[in-house]
């Protein structure tokens, strides 16, 4: 109906409908453009590096917690890498075009010596040698809302995308400290 995936990144329809009408389409939850935990993500963390990914019920935003690895000695600090962090997945077999993914509610930016987040469509195990389809940096001043595109981006159908990170830790950041953001999508189907 309009060329539009009405499941993927709706903010809300204004109308009338039936009760019937409702039923029907309330079936329909499961959006086809999602962000899913990676197997980086730990639902724990107590150990110093580790991450936790929380997905919100719409499957468009996720809310991070990280620690980064601290060393008494190293100065620049080690780089920490999460390769495979969160996923991006097309569940449909069409295509979809993202409007945006961005970066906000930035917390505990005073731990970072500096983080980038990167966009694969590929998982790799070196983001920082490979060739990115978006990426962002962070730094212990970064606020407000940075995004991840320069430009909309069409994912294939039954595709997955990789968000990726590598960060190292401000000098003053004590063990375990943590840092966090919020990560959300925006898309619409390019299928007409």
């Amino acid at each position: 109906m309009w060329g539009v995936d009405l499941h993927c990144c709706l903010s809300g329809v204004i109308g009338t409908v039936s009760a019937r009408a409702f039923t029907t389409s309330n079936q329909l939850k499961t959006p086809a453009v999602r962000l899913m935990a990676g197997p980086d993500s730990s639902s724990s963390t107590t150990t110093v590096p580790s991450a936790r990914v929380t997905i919100e019920p719409t499957h468009y935003e996720a809310k991070i917690s990280f620690s980064l690895f601290k060393s008494a000695s190293n100065n620049p600090q080690p780089a920490t890498y999460y390769i495979n962090l969160m996923q991006l997945n097309n569940c449909r077999k069409v295509s979809y075009t993202i409007n945006s993914i961005t970066i906000s509610d930035i917390t505990g930016a005073s731990n970072l010596g500096r983080l980038t987040i990167y966009l694969f469509a590929v998982q790799t195990d070196t983001p920082t040698a490979s060739t990115p389809i978006g990426s962002a940096s962070l730094t212990n001043t970064s606020h407000g809302t940075i995004s991840l595109l320069s430009s909309t981006q069409t994912i294939a159908a039954s595709a997955t995308y990789y968000i990726e990170i590598v960060g190292h830790a401000a000098p003053s950041a004590g063990t375990g400290s943590k840092t966090g953001f919020n990560l959300n999508i925006q898309c619409m189907s390019t299928h007409r």
